[in-house]
């Protein structure tokens, strides 16, 4: 049985209640793609909570979301293909990934900051791409986030506002994605900047950012529900992939040892400068 016909078969089982059937064969499947091993506790833990749970509704709409997640990513891995930028292909490129206006800033705003590390960059002949200068007016955020992804290097610079942006924090699921779900290529990919101190480690703080999103998706699931458009649908595609995966992306940032804009801004950001140069 290929691919599509297992996942067709899951669904079908699930819909005549046959939990246990489903979930083996999903298991299986996810056990050929080593980018598709995040899935499997979920679906062991989900066909243990239906045996137990009173409302069984609950697990099997859970499950049926994830078989949709499995079932994209399933069909990006199997068509990768050379990433083409039409950015100035002659250089590599250097994206920004940063929530605009951040709220928390010092005496000196952080947004000069990233000002002057982008204007540091281009001087010294990086090829550097900022979606407040590069984008042009009414241009398609949708295409610049597509672009951020499929950037050689991207500078992503961490506050809680970012960690609570549709947009930041698709764009930063995007190069996950490109980096083919592989944890190991994303943080190749990125430099991350940390704008404030947050705790990403406390369970505490996690909690607060993963109900921000599950409460985020449970609104646009209202909108859906009572005003369906391919745009509010399209949305709320995208608001339940963040809310799936913020805690792997947040995991995965708060492994790598980053440092506060003020620190790298000393010596005209030449740590950023040094780590770009040995990428490229």
């Amino acid at each position: 049985m290929d691919n599509k016909n297992i996942i067709k078969e899951a669904r079908r089982l699930i819909s005549i209640s046959e939990i246990e059937e489903s979930t083996y064969l999903l298991t299986t499947l996810l056990r050929k793609y080593d980018k598709l091993s995040v899935y499997i506790k979920e679906v062991i833990h989900l066909n243990e909570q239906y045996k137990e749970n009173p409302i069984k509704a609950v697990v099997i709409r859970r499950l049926l979301d994830i078989i949709g997640f499995i079932e994209k990513d399933l069909d990006y891995l199997l068509s990768i293909k050379e990433v083409q930028i039409d950015i100035d292909n002659s250089k590599k490129t250097i994206f920004f990934s940063y929530a605009w206006n951040d709220a928390e800033e010092g005496n000196k705003s952080r947004e000069i900051l990233v000002d002057d590390l982008y204007e540091s960059l281009k001087s010294e002949g990086f090829n550097v791409i900022r979606d407040k200068i590069d984008l042009e007016y009414r241009g398609l955020i949708s295409k610049f986030i597509e672009k951020i992804g499929q950037g050689d290097a991207i500078l992503v610079f961490i506050s809680d506002k970012y960690l609570k942006s549709p947009y930041c924090m698709f764009e930063l699921y995007e190069i996950y994605r490109n980096s083919t779900l592989s944890k190991e290529k994303f943080v190749l990919k990125i430099l991350p900047v940390r704008i404030e101190t947050l705790y990403l480690n406390n369970p505490s703080v996690l909690l607060e950012y993963f109900q921000y999103w599950e409460n985020l998706e449970n609104e646009w699931k209202k909108l859906v529900l009572s005003y369906l458009s391919s745009s509010t649908l399209n949305q709320f595609e995208k608001i339940k992939t963040i809310r799936y995966k913020i805690g792997e992306l947040i995991s995965h940032l708060n492994d790598m040892n980053s440092e506060t804009i003020e620190l790298l801004s000393r010596n005209d950001f030449e740590k950023i400068k040094k780590s770009l140069r040995t990428k490229f």
